[in-house]
């Protein structure tokens, strides 16, 4: 008996098609050389220095699934394991939605995997990096919960308990399960199926996303009976919505979406990668048009029009999020359906050279038209990526050059406290007095390399997001090697009240420093 029968690896290997295999290994290597530079450092935001050896946790944020996906990472927030299972997440994602748009040639899985991997969502995750591989996983199960809905006969059941979980993840999620629903379905058309499977498939999706949102809003309420009543990020008010407000909410979908890809929502956002987000525009619709005229789908006309339909629903999924939470903010980790968009393009593109291939080829212009469409859509979609890239690294050298600067601050305020007179080894440090970017800048706040424009890419963090008084306590623990008095908040105020601290002089200045009831306060500011 052959011992490769035994060899599951080989086995699984062999039945894997290999423009997935492409696919996969391309993701991992575009992944790790992109975000070598966060994976290989520690470099961390506001919400990641208080998290950094603690278990992530949101029940009063509605990610309640949190709690039980985290510890596959590991305590600590360790940039080579969690972004590491991001990167392999968002891979085997990139693999499956290969399946999911019928996506085959060479081009199209390393296109993909690319594009996937850079997409500017994924350097904000990373700079949460406490969380990054519950992103990665909540990726995966929406990208694996729309496979198994299309896949199998019973699909609706785990694909509905998936949603449910990517919900109780990251709600923003759900966002790229739709999409991704509707892309499937748009793939399905252009290959041949007609106007009542599209339909019944469409109905199926509409029936597990809504049961799936109410056993979802269910179970949030009793793990957390007040969430109602919180407003971060909008999740209080997370599927209340009046029906006079929906067409105002829909609106604002498809505003945003347009803001992205046509004019500029972001100041990181360069003139190149405007571009090539206005021709990805372009290319989609050039691509659509192609398809629809040379194979005549017009002539079925109930196929067509709920091609047409399935297509301008696109963007309002994409966005759902600003449907689902009108009150969320803008963020770019919220945004990573967007990069579907770009595999739309891929997907298209692959329709016609499945065309072009069953078709005698032919020699003149068509064939040259042929040749220049690809290597348009080729070379729009790396230079995307290509910007993407540039802008991930330059966040976290920014971010890299923030967390030194607060650093080599708080050395310098902590080396102060202990040249003062009475000072000795192991008494109470307390720093009291909040920043506030502009109105009360610290010494360390010295806008640098585009400081202005990252500001915009969430989650990357400038000086002023890591000497607040909600960080620097751990921050100091963490970098500096001080544990702080850790005093309580009504502790602190009473001795911002006296009489000594509001006489003493404000850091750097001598006399900033003083023993207040048994404690050395440094005073940052007024």
């Amino acid at each position: 008996m052959n011992d490769m029968n035994f060899d599951l690896m080989a086995r699984l290997y062999k039945k894997v098609p290999r423009y997935t295999r492409l696919c996969f290994a391309v993701a991992m290597i575009a992944g790790w050389l992109t975000h070598f530079y966060m994976l290989t450092n520690k470099f961390l935001n506001w919400d990641d220095a208080n998290n950094m050896d603690t278990f992530g946790s949101g029940d009063y944020l509605g990610r309640w699934f949190l709690k039980y996906i985290h510890p596959l990472g590991g305590k600590y927030s360790i940039p080579a394991v969690h972004g590491f299972l991001l990167i392999v997440c968002i891979a085997v994602s990139a693999c499956i939605i290969l399946e999911i748009l019928q996506i085959k040639s060479m081009t199209g899985a390393v296109l993909t995997a690319v594009v996937l991997e850079t997409f500017p969502s994924v350097v904000s995750t990373m700079t949460f990096m406490f969380m990054a591989h519950t992103s990665g996983i909540g990726i995966l199960m929406a990208t694996l919960a729309v496979y198994l809905l299309r896949r199998y006969r019973h699909g609706w059941l785990p694909c509905m308990a998936l949603l449910v979980c990517v919900l109780g993840t990251y709600q923003s999620y759900i966002s790229f399960a739709i999409t991704l629903m509707l892309l499937g379905m748009i793939a399905d058309v252009f290959h041949g199926e007609k106007f009542s499977g599209i339909f019944r498939k469409g109905i199926v999706c509409v029936l597990v996303l809504g049961v799936g949102v109410l056993i979802y809003m269910k179970l949030s309420h009793v793990i957390y009976p007040n969430l109602d009543q919180e407003t971060y990020g909008g999740v209080g008010n997370m599927g209340q919505i009046a029906l006079r407000e929906m067409p105002t909410l829909v609106g604002r979908c498809y505003k945003r979406f347009l803001e992205y890809f046509l004019w500029k929502p972001f100041a990181f956002v360069s003139g190149m990668a405007q571009a090539a987000n206005i021709m990805t525009c372009v290319l989609a619709i050039a691509l659509f048009a192609y398809l629809v005229i040379s194979r005549k789908m017009y002539q079925d006309v109930l196929t067509f029009l709920m091609l047409v339909l399935l297509c301008v629903f696109v963007p309002l999924a994409a966005a759902f999020v600003y449907f689902m939470a009108p009150d969320v903010t803008y963020s770019m980790l919220m945004l990573y359906a967007y990069a579907l968009i770009y595999v739309t393009v891929i997907a298209l593109l692959e329709y016609c050279m499945e065309d072009w291939h069953a078709r005698s080829v032919s020699a003149g212009w068509r064939n040259g038209l042929r040749y220049a469409a690809v290597a348009v859509t080729v070379f729009t979609v790396s230079v995307s990526s290509y910007t993407d890239y540039l802008l991930t690294n330059r966040a976290y050298l920014r971010t890299n050059l923030a967390t030194e600067r607060v650093q080599q601050y708080f050395n310098r305020v902590i080396a102060m406290v202990e040249r003062t007179e009475g000072y000795e080894n192991g008494d109470s440090i307390e720093i009291l007095g909040e920043f506030y970017y502009r109105d009360n800048p610290s010494t360390v706040e010295v806008d640098i390399l585009d400081s202005e424009v990252l500001r915009e890419l969430d989650g990357v963090a400038l000086e002023n997001g890591l000497i607040t008084t909600g960080v620097r306590d751990n921050f100091i623990k963490m970098f500096v090697g001080y544990d702080m008095a850790d005093l309580p908040f009504s502790e602190k105020e009473a001795i911002m009240e006296t009489k000594e601290y509001k006489n003493m002089a404000v850091y750097p200045k001598e006399g900033c420093v003083q023993k207040i009831r048994g404690i050395w306060v440094v005073k940052m500011c007024e």
